[in-house]
Order: C-alpha cells, then sequence, then structure tokens
C-alpha cells in the first residue's frame, strides 16, 4: 500500500489536502486584505458593500457591511394626556421612521390638578339656579365667604360648606351655594368666614331640610380642589 501522500498547499479559498487520498490537513488561508474600500454605506435598513484587493491571491472581495443604528428622533405627542386618560408619546427613526418607543404621558398629582382647574369656568350664582340643567356636571369654580362648615369625621364622609358667592357692596357676600368636598386631612380647615375658592362638578340643585323644619333649595357644587384666598 503506497502510504506517501503529495500535499497540495492551502490557498486562499481551498485547504491543504493530499492529491492523492484526498486528506485535508488545513484548513483555507482566508483572503488576506490590508485595505477596504467603502463602495455602498450602510443605513439603519440598507446593508452597505466594501471592496478590498488579496495580497495574497490578488483576488477582488466584497462583503457586507453591518446596519447601522436608528437616529431617535425628539419625541412626539400622539396623545393628550387628560384627566380621563393617560397620554402618549413616540419616538421614531429620523432616517426610516420606525417606531423606537412609545410611553405613557402620566400626569403628577400637580399637573392634574393645574389642567382641572384651567378646565373649571366661572359660572354666577343666578346662572346657576335659573338653569340647574344648562350646567349640570360642568367643571365650574365660585369664589366666596363660607358661612358654615360641617367637617367630616373620617375619610369615609364629605365635609360640607355653605358658601357666599356672591359679591356686593362693600365686599359682602350673598346667594349661597351647597359644596361637598372630599378632602378630610387633605387640606388646612376651612373656617367660617375664610375667602374661599372651589372648584369642582356643578351637581344641579339640592334641597335639605333645617333644625326649623324649613326645606330650602340651593345649588350644589362637588368640589376637587379648594384654594384659601384670604
Amino acid at each position: 500500500m503506497n502510504t506517501n501522500h503529495q500535499i497540495l498547499q492551502a490557498t486562499c479559498t481551498d485547504p491543504e489536502v493530499c492529491t492523492i487520498c484526498g486528506s485535508v490537513y488545513g484548513p483555507a488561508l482566508g483572503h488576506d486584505i490590508e485595505e477596504w474600500e467603502t463602495i455602498q454605506e450602510s443605513t439603519c435598513t440598507t446593508i452597505g458593500k466594501e471592496r478590498g484587493i488579496c495580497t495574497r491571491c490578488g483576488e477582488t472581495v466584497e462583503q457586507d457591511l453591518p446596519l447601522k443604528a436608528h437616529t431617535p428622533g425628539d419625541w412626539e405627542i400622539t396623545r393628550e394626556a387628560t384627566l380621563e386618560r393617560d397620554g402618549l408619546r413616540q419616538q421614531r427613526c429620523t432616517v426610516c421612521g420606525k417606531l423606537l418607543k412609545e410611553e405613557k404621558i402620566i400626569l403628577t398629582a400637580e399637573e392634574k390638578m393645574a389642567l382641572y382647574k384651567k378646565q373649571c369656568v366661572k359660572v354666577s350664582y343666578k346662572d346657576l339656579a335659573r338653569d340647574p340643567d344648562a350646567y349640570k356636571d360642568q367643571l365650574i369654580y365660585v369664589t366666596g365667604e363660607v358661612i358654615q362648615v360641617v367637617e367630616a369625621s373620617s375619610s369615609a364622609y364629605y365635609c360640607i360648606y355653605r358658601v357666599d358667592i356672591t359679591r356686593g357692596s362693600y365686599g359682602i357676600y350673598t346667594d349661597t351655594v351647597y359644596i361637598y368636598y372630599d378632602g378630610y386631612g387633605k387640606t388646612p380647615r376651612i373656617l367660617e368666614d375664610d375667602i374661599v375658592t372651589f372648584y369642582g362638578r356643578y351637581d344641579g340643585l339640592t334641597s335639605y331640610t333645617t333644625v326649623m323644619g324649613a326645606t330650602v333649595t340651593l345649588p350644589c357644587i362637588y368640589a376637587e380642589y379648594i384654594e384659601i384666598v384670604r
């Protein structure tokens, strides 16, 4: 049996092999490229190309370039945050438009308060009393003098205030509204004779019976926020 081998040296693309038995003795050398020339730049969606000449075999070789990273653009609000739901914002690639990030816009307590107050409109006592259905469930604000305070005994109950909101001559307030406020322990205590602004939802007219047995009907507001003016 002939045990002699005739070794064919490896090239850039072929391994080192015996020409007699076909045994492989070493891997292909691979091309030796000292300098690459970019012939097409990559983008974030298109693969680029580069070219080089092998110093060993003289073959011109091309290979792919990796994709570039996306270029994040500015955040864009796609849905404004409201009192009822969170907003949304997106960040897209400025090159290809791909959506890179999306996140909720969650209002802070201070932002919610500012937005709530901004949506409240001032309505006169006469309008509230004369046409209660026209303003029912609207966000309104009133400023007036507190004439009665019934503080809640726990968070399970509303604080109740009767407030005169029409300022007349000599700074004297008249025209009473009835205000519920779910604010047990949330704000400084409201006292009689305080001048206070209430922001809340108008609930139409409400009636109650006095200790003398008389029925009193007043415009009713469920306040969300309170500001003590003085």
